[in-house]
């Protein structure tokens, strides 16, 4: 049996080391046996210019599926955004 809670607060980790460097921050919301919902908050864009130099959402979420594919394929990945 897959632990999802386990492979999400992997995720969480993992992303979160990657979002940091640009001041957005990624956090559980929920982890069930069929789901995984992270919150991403991006950081304000202030001193780039259209915002290149925050990830994407959708960018995010294509990179944390792509990880999630190996571990668990059938649990289903949500990433919602959040108030910084």
């Amino acid at each position: 049996m897959t632990d999802v809670a386990a492979i999400a607060d992997e995720l969480v980790a993992r992303f979160g080391r990657v979002v940091r460097n640009d001041g957005s921050k990624v956090k559980l919301v929920e982890a069930t046996d069929n789901l995984i919902v992270i919150g991403y908050s991006p950081a304000a864009a202030a001193e780039c210019q259209d915002g290149a130099c925050v990830m994407p959402e959708a960018e995010l979420r294509t990179l944390m599926l792509e990880a999630l594919a190996t571990r668990a394929p059938n649990v289903e990945l949500r990433v919602i955004r959040q108030a910084n």
